[in-house]
């Protein structure tokens, strides 16, 4: 199963979601990937949203611990490059998540079989707790799991209050992709949990928080890991 990421260029906020989730994901048959649909060829991730996934940490049933090993290597970010979206790319999805409702438009135009495993990033999430609060989510494995609430997903969505895009940060300060980096793995943590028994949280600036305990990510013989979110908000900024 793959999860595809999209936003307009390819270069802030689809490749946090490609890496964050594929951190998120080790050690089950899910991948994660991004594309932008207006993409730019093999251009290297902005450096603002590669400072920001230098600082994430997952952590296990405890605080953020900043002697942690990072969760995304130097080299998966700086081996990022970015793409266009394509109908190949499109097709070849089980999963794509937007971070604006007219990328959703024009993913659909693009590849109209997609409608309905197209989703804004938010309101996923928004979709996966509803599925999990009223029992919902089935399967064995994280890729059966996803795979239930997409199948519930045309019932459960006018149930589901509206979501926000996440705005590009795209030539903004380091303190927006900060709110965006924060805004994405919120979703991801709300997604991830739905599908947990076991809450786990990630961080992304561990170096001011108090030292708690570390367990180890759970797998058992379906190969799930059981992740949830990376978060603490930026303070004083306001995400526009």
């Amino acid at each position: 199963m793959n999860v595809l990421f999209v936003c307009t260029g390819n270069l802030c906020r689809s490749p946090m979601g490609e890496l964050l989730a594929g951190a998120y994901l080790a050690g089950t048959s899910v991948t994660a990937s991004s594309a932008g649909t207006l993409g730019l060829a093999s251009h290297v991730i902005d450096p603002n949203s590669a400072r920001v996934l230098e600082k994430a940490r997952i952590v296990w049933n405890g605080d953020a611990d900043a002697s942690l090993p990072a969760c995304i290597s130097p080299a998966a970010i700086a081996g990022f490059r970015s793409r266009r979206l394509t109908l190949d790319i499109a097709a070849g999805s089980d999963l794509i998540l937007c971070f604006e409702k007219r990328q959703i438009e024009q993913v659909v135009t693009l590849c109209p079989s997609c409608v309905r495993r197209v989703f804004l990033l938010t309101r996923f999430a928004r979709i996966c707790s509803l599925c999990a609060e009223r029992g919902l989510v089935t399967g064995w494995t994280v890729a059966d799991r996803l795979r239930s609430i997409i199948d519930e997903s045309p019932l459960v969505m006018p149930l589901v209050q509206p979501a926000g895009d996440i705005a590009d940060p795209l030539g903004q300060d380091l303190e927006h992709f900060k709110v965006v980096g924060w805004q994405t793995n919120q979703a991801l943590h709300e997604i991830f949990s739905s599908l947990a028994q076991r809450k786990a949280r990630a961080v992304m600036d561990p170096g001011a928080a108090r030292h708690g305990r570390k367990g180890t990510p759970e797998h058992d013989d379906a190969q799930r890991r059981l992740p949830a979110g990376i978060g603490q908000e930026p303070t004083g900024t306001n995400a526009n």
